[in-house]
């Protein structure tokens, strides 16, 4: 507990040094720029921040890493008044500018790997979410696992490409199953592996642990 805090704070002092940087070019640009670089600024934003919105519903949880519109609207939108600002302080933007570069790339590193997205849960070896994802489904009914696996196969049949996260959750379903019913998994897997998995297997068998 006490890492995940620690990584939580550092995340938290990473993101307010990412800010910092932005206060004074934001305040330069605007006063500097004027009604046209914030008029720029309110169309970029309000593009971006439809655009991360419908986004976010087509996406229908394969892109969950996928920033907020808000967050999204925010950060477009101060660009112009950002650029305008570095032009306007000259060195000191330059400075501000670099500074900005380094801690946005920290940002996004730890966007991408963090320390909850590679900590293992209970000695599993497994990324977080995916431990308490399966964790959700060793508890579930059978029945609800086989309506999971329903909608991710008429997800599929409809069209939609399988992301990260839809393979994630297959697999997860997959292990669920072989936990419950081994032998019924199997011959799904062997005699009809593109069918659905209903016929083959038991209905609610308690879990071996």
């Amino acid at each position: 507990m006490n890492r995940q805090i620690r990584a939580r704070v550092l995340g938290v002092l990473v993101r307010a040094a990412a800010v910092v940087p932005c206060i004074p070019l934001v305040v330069a640009g605007a006063l500097a720029g004027g009604l046209p670089v914030l008029g720029w600024g309110l169309v970029l934003a309000g593009t971006s921040g439809l655009f991360l919105l419908w986004a976010h519903r087509a996406s229908g949880g394969l892109l969950p890493e996928l920033p907020h519109p808000v967050t999204g609207a925010a950060v477009v939108g101060l660009g112009p008044a950002m650029v305008s600002g570095a032009l306007a302080l000259r060195e000191l933007g330059g400075l501000l500018t670099i500074l900005l570069l380094v801690t946005g790339t920290a940002v996004f590193s730890r966007w991408l790997v963090t320390e909850e997205a590679t900590a293992a849960v209970g000695g599993s070896g497994l990324p977080a979410g995916e431990a308490a994802l399966r964790q959700v489904l060793a508890a579930a009914p059978t029945a609800r696992l086989l309506e999971e696996w329903h909608r991710v196969q008429t997800r599929l049949d409809d069209g939609t490409p399988a992301g990260l996260a839809e393979v994630r959750l297959r697999e997860a379903l997959i292990d669920a199953f072989a936990a419950r019913d081994p032998e019924g998994t199997a011959r799904w897997l062997a005699e009809d592996p593109t069918g659905l998995p209903d016929p083959h297997l038991r209905r609610d068998t308690p879990l071996e642990h």
